[in-house]
């Protein structure tokens, strides 16, 4: 299961939003990635399991392509030009996709972070919603 957060500047009020868990991915084919979330990820995962394999896949072809080709995306949030980008701390730069800078942080762990936007701060993220 995982949870939402809402992280609010408690000055200009500029929120975001993430996932505990962030954004659980398949890569594949190579710089395509295939998102799968709860409650259905079983299903999401088969099914693009038979896309690799061309073949209904068995429980044991899912784990395989999981540990070869799953990742896990967190929102991020860039601190340069305020967009929020998914970025695999495993495997992808450290950077903003859209403006290059390296001022990049997890939307997650804004907790107790000056706002982005403002001098306000980020005082804790809000429980938002469940999946």
């Amino acid at each position: 299961m995982s949870a939402q957060y809402t992280f609010t500047c408690d000055r200009c009020n500029f929120s975001l939003s993430a996932w505990d868990d962030g954004n659980p991915y398949i890569e594949y084919p190579p710089g395509t990635r295939q998102h799968f979330y709860h409650p259905s990820e079983t299903e999401q995962i088969a099914k693009i399991a038979k896309s690799i394999l061309g073949r209904e896949p068995t429980r044991e072809d899912c784990s395989a392509i999981l540990r070869k080709y799953a990742g896990n995306e967190l929102d991020h949030i860039c601190r340069a030009c305020h967009k929020v980008i998914r970025i695999d701390r495993n495997r992808d730069p450290l950077a903003c996709r859209a403006c290059g800078a390296a001022s990049v942080e997890p939307i997650i762990e804004l907790r107790g972070k000056k706002c982005v936007r403002c001098d306000g701060m980020f005082p804790g993220g809000a429980f938002s919603m469940i999946s």
